[in-house]
């Protein structure tokens, strides 16, 4: 069965308006979560699976300075950001 709902174009605004700001403010939340995920630094196991390289390819590649690693405390650790930019260079 159909329905006709008349709605005054005020209400309409106002409910059109609350969907998008309820939206916008998921998506918002969404992307800072992803970016945050994005810029966490990856242990060396996470970096050669985000690369797809053997251990020996990888620690040859940081050897020779063309994966940056960084360090935290006495732990290291690499980032998406120089892995994304050392692919380049390395292909």
């Amino acid at each position: 069965m159909n329905e006709i709902t008349i709605i005054n174009p005020n209400d309409l605004r106002t409910i059109v308006s609350d969907v998008v700001e309820e939206k916008l403010i998921a998506f918002s939340k969404w992307l800072e979560a992803k970016l945050i995920q994005e810029d966490r630094p990856l242990t060396a196991k996470e970096a050669m699976q985000y690369l797809s390289m053997s251990k020996a390819t990888f620690y040859r590649y940081v050897e020779k300075g063309l994966i940056p690693k960084s360090m935290l405390d006495t732990r290291v650790y690499y980032y998406k950001s120089d892995l994304d930019n050392a692919i380049l260079r390395i292909d």
